[in-house]
């Protein structure tokens, strides 16, 4: 509701302060859309677009002696106001991951928009988080102002596929 393509080309989403959540299939266009977003929102602000396992890895390094990588990140993150997170719990995350990543979204909330791309229902967030009550609350914080856009349809790389149409490559 209340959003139409001018307004999401136009990067409205990003004056109301309001998170955008693309939801569907895996190869229907959210990582695409999100970069030609990213891209176009680079025009006026700066924008961070991660993987978010590896956020999740950095935000919780093993080695925690890499204080260069750290401080890069933090800057990166500091400076951007939108954040674009692909392939968000597309795979699970450890519990101390999980609880890095909801303490980065409630903080970073409050001063920064985001674009999360998922193909998986937010009933199954759980699973991937490792803690129901977490999940709720960071399911709360990502789309209490938000846009949902659901992406149906046929998995395109799968689609295009050399080996499922037959050709030989």
């Amino acid at each position: 509701d209340g959003l139409t393509l001018e307004s999401l080309f136009a990067l409205d989403f990003l004056g109301e302060h309001k998170n955008i959540v693309m939801y569907g299939n895996t190869g229907t266009g959210k990582t695409m859309l999100s970069i030609i977003l990213g891209a176009k929102a680079c025009e006026k602000t700066d924008v961070l677009f991660i993987k978010t396992a590896a956020l999740v890895k950095l935000l919780c390094p093993k080695d925690k002696s890499d204080k260069k990588q750290e401080e890069k990140l933090l800057r990166s993150l500091t400076k951007a106001s939108l954040i674009i997170l692909d392939e968000f719990a597309y795979t699970s995350y450890s519990p101390e991951g999980s609880q890095h990543l909801f303490d980065f979204v409630s903080e970073a909330g409050a001063t920064k928009v985001f674009i999360v791309n998922t193909n998986t229902g937010f009933s199954k967030w759980g699973g991937v988080l490792h803690d129901d009550k977490l999940t709720a609350a960071l399911l709360g914080r990502l789309v209490h102002e938000c846009y949902l856009l659901r992406f149906n349809g046929k998995n395109r790389w799968l689609s295009e596929s050399s080996a499922m149409n037959g050709r030989k490559g």
